[in-house]
């Protein structure tokens, strides 16, 4: 019970039962690492080029959360972390499991935009967003190398939207100044999954925003396999780690 109470039922997905549910996925590791008082044995990690991942975060149950709300960006609903470390160092994390892609811009799929970042269907602003008065475009040329004062064809948000909002929540503060020693995020993807191998809509959404960044190493990316043996050698709840093998492979 312990472990379900930290995601509140009116914040689970439609499919939060399903056995492809990310969301199912990581409140398994992460909230048993939490509610076991286990967190500290994420220490080491590495991340696919040997970067650490936590190593600079305060490792404990207290300063992590699930659902965190991003709220500099002025959304009227505020996008929520799916994993959050809190602290003087910060870490924001998204995680995928059978997900084709990294977090596509809503715009384009409700049709208020038509993927490119341009004056257009009789909006004031180069984004919809901007013109909604959502804070992204405000932001994004402290961290990326976008211009926002020019067009972008196809818009550069457009495939990897969820990522970017990661990146904010790591490094940006309250008082909406960026520091690329305030945090980074975190991309974890089944190593199984197509689309975040070489040539896949979510790995090549992950290579385009890091050339992007002003400082690449704010987003790293490391596998659930990665994760879990590293549990795995560190003797991290290995009852956990035996249901995982047996309900998703891992």
């Amino acid at each position: 019970m312990q472990v379900l109470a930290q995601l509140p039922k009116a914040s689970r997905h439609r499919w939060f039962r399903s056995m492809t549910s990310t969301q199912a996925l990581v409140q398994s590791i992460f909230g048993n690492l939490k509610a076991y008082d286990s967190v500290h044995l994420l220490k080491g990690l590495v991340d696919d080029q040997g970067l650490p991942l936590f190593d600079t975060a305060i490792l404990t149950a207290e300063n992590v959360s699930m659902g965190h709300p991003l709220t500099i960006l002025n959304e009227p609903v505020p996008a929520s972390i799916d994993i959050f470390l809190s602290g003087p160092f910060r870490i924001a994390v998204q995680c995928t499991l059978m997900e084709q892609d990294a977090g596509k811009c809503s715009s384009v799929t409700w049709g208020h935009c038509n993927g490119s970042y341009a004056v257009q269907m009789g909006s004031q602003e180069r984004c919809y967003l901007t013109d909604k008065g959502l804070r992204y475009w405000e932001y994004i040329p402290m961290v990326f190398s976008w211009a926002s004062n020019v067009n972008h064809s196809p818009c550069p948000l457009q495939n990897n939207f969820q990522l970017v909002r990661r990146i904010f929540a790591a490094s940006m503060g309250p008082d909406g100044k960026f520091s690329p020693k305030r945090g980074h995020a975190i991309l974890v993807y089944d190593d199984r999954n197509p689309s975040f191998k070489k040539g896949g809509r979510g790995f090549e959404a992950y290579e385009s925003i890091r050339a992007a960044l002003r400082y690449p190493t704010l987003l790293r990316k490391c596998s659930w396999q990665r994760l879990i043996e590293h549990m795995r050698s560190r003797s991290a709840l290995p009852w956990l780690t035996v249901e995982l093998e047996k309900k998703y492979g891992l």
